[in-house]
């Protein structure tokens, strides 16, 4: 079988494959020194499910698996560069350590699939809900509107790969590289995990070919990239671009305002309870509630951030207990913002508020006192004694 030809292996192999997959598995069982040469054949709509094609060398080099059916098929370690499996079903396959470079993936459906430490080529459209690509890379290759729904990424690098209207929700990209990817309309919700490296992700969008050009394309190329805003975030993409989409920036301003509230007041442990309880409780009524217990941003002081978020707050509630830096933050809130109301807590029979409080209390926007004797009280009095008064002042009362 040495002496023959490329051509005869692949058709000899191509009429073993024929014989169906229990005929063909025992066949390389029995076989485990031969490597199959399937080099460009015509496998267009061929039923291949369940078939052992692992670590096949010939797989590649123009061989045509358009619209085959390949679930739960084993193509690890194969040599599938160039390959053609647009349209092919490779739903539980394992590809893992497959080389796909140069491969067309497009429009494949590839749910569940062991994607692990491959290089893939094109994947326009492929379905990859589910997918193992745990340490894949890829590089100036066309992924746009590909569906990566609670794929895991771990470890993978994407470099130079267009991502435009690719969905990523629910992925873990933990340890991932994305650099100098087009991200305009990605949807990235629910991501889990940190990434290695994020940076120049393109925002705006870009039409100009993923790969290298040459020539004229150059000049084309050079202008879209230059005049495209980029993040370094991956999950803020979709958040950039409606700020910057002048027709729905009024929408994302009146979302903001409509939802937020800033819980303000101590952190220490016995006050963190109920700041905790409140944010649950008001989540629960459909806001987004937003205790500022996280790092500031380094471009902004605290204050500064405080002051940020209250201008984009439906109201404000600040448990004046045991009160530290609620008078400062307070200062730089209530007599600037007549149009978020202030709503004051204190805990405990005997705690009074701060003596500076009552200049404060004498704005129209700030709400009358509540008085709560623990977290069960406090959560007992949210509906009537804080969104009520906070909605009727702001024109809607939601309580």
């Amino acid at each position: 079988m040495s002496s023959s030809s490329p051509s005869d292996l692949a058709g000899t192999h191509v009429g073993l494959l024929g014989r169906g997959a229990g005929e063909w598995n025992a066949w390389r069982a029995d076989n485990p020194r031969t490597r199959p040469v399937l080099r460009g054949a015509r496998l267009d709509g061929a039923d291949l499910r369940g078939f052992d094609l692992a670590f096949i060398n010939g797989i590649g080099g123009g061989t045509d698996f358009r619209d085959a059916s390949l679930r739960h098929a084993k193509l690890c370690g194969c040599d599938c560069r160039c390959a053609d499996f647009s349209g092919a079903d490779l739903g539980d396959a394992d590809l893992s350590d497959a080389d796909l470079g140069g491969t067309d993936l497009s429009g494949s459906v590839l749910r569940s699939a062991n994607l692990s430490r491959t290089s893939i080529g094109d994947f326009v459209g492929a379905d990859l809900k589910r997918a193992t690509l745990v340490s894949t890379r890829a590089a100036s290759v066309d992924g746009s509107y590909s569906d990566l729904t609670g794929a895991d990424l771990t470890g993978a690098t994407f470099s130079h790969v267009d991502l435009q209207h690719a969905r990523f929700n629910d992925a873990t990209i933990e340890g991932a590289t994305f650099s100098d990817c087009r991200v305009f309309g990605t949807a990235a919700w629910g991501l889990r995990g940190s990434p290695a490296k994020q940076e120049r992700l393109y925002v705006t969008p870009i039409s100009a070919d993923i790969r290298p050009p040459t020539g004229p394309d150059l000049r084309q190329r050079e202008e879209q990239y230059d005049a495209a805003l980029t993040v370094d975030i991956f999950e803020l993409a979709p958040l950039v671009f409606a700020v910057l989409n002048r027709d729905r920036f009024s929408e994302v301003i009146n979302t903001f305002t409509s939802k937020v509230v800033l819980i303000l007041g101590r952190f220490t442990e016995p006050r963190m309870a109920v700041l905790q309880a409140l944010r649950q409780q008001l989540a629960g009524l459909r806001y987004l509630p937003v205790v500022f217990d996280f790092a500031s941003p380094w471009r902004r002081d605290l204050t500064e951030t405080i002051s940020t978020l209250a201008h984009l707050s439906r109201f404000v509630v600040a448990d004046l207990t045991d009160a530290k830096s609620i008078p400062q933050e307070l200062g730089r809130i209530v007599p600037f913002l007549p149009s978020v109301p202030v709503v004051p807590l204190i805990g405990g029979p005997d705690e009074e508020p701060y003596a500076m409080f009552e200049h404060f209390a004498r704005y129209p926007w700030v709400q009358e006192l509540v008085r709560y004797t623990d977290v069960d009280d406090l959560i007992g009095r949210i509906a009537s004694g804080i969104v009520q008064p906070a909605e009727v002042f702001c024109g809607e009362d939601r309580a």
